[in-house]
């Protein structure tokens, strides 16, 4: 399976843009994606309507989602009965992004294994 990880969009918040990245299969079909970003969009109302697996990625010390945020996400996805992994990182806002200071390559190749574990399993390429 060839996994398209070429699309971004800036999505313009209060602090400034933030770079959100989709990966996904190039084949076309009902296929799961990966949807990277670091700030969630009032969509805590909509958590009933997901039914595939969730890979959620953290930096812990992102001040754009807190603890009390992460706790509100993590609580509401476990209360929905939700499919998901939860990983948290000793990191900063942006550390996949491979530019700036924030980055972590080491953090960053585990979390693209885990994406790739994902899509291996669930898509059942074999």
């Amino acid at each position: 399976m060839i996994i398209k990880d070429t699309e971004s969009v800036d999505v313009h918040t209060s602090t400034g843009p933030m770079r959100t990245y989709l990966f996904r299969p190039v084949a076309e079909a009902r296929y799961p994606g990966l949807l990277l970003f670091s700030e969630i969009f009032n969509s805590l109302d909509r958590i009933g309507e997901i039914t595939g697996e969730l890979l959620m990625i953290w930096g812990r010390q992102d001040p754009h989602i807190p603890r009390e945020g992460r706790a509100l996400i993590y609580n509401a996805l476990s209360d929905a009965g939700t499919y998901f992994q939860w990983h948290e990182f000793n990191a900063a806002h942006a550390f996949l992004r491979d530019e700036g200071p924030r980055y972590d390559p080491t953090a960053a190749r585990i979390c693209y294994g885990m994406v790739m574990e994902l899509f291996t399993r669930t898509l059942n390429t074999a």
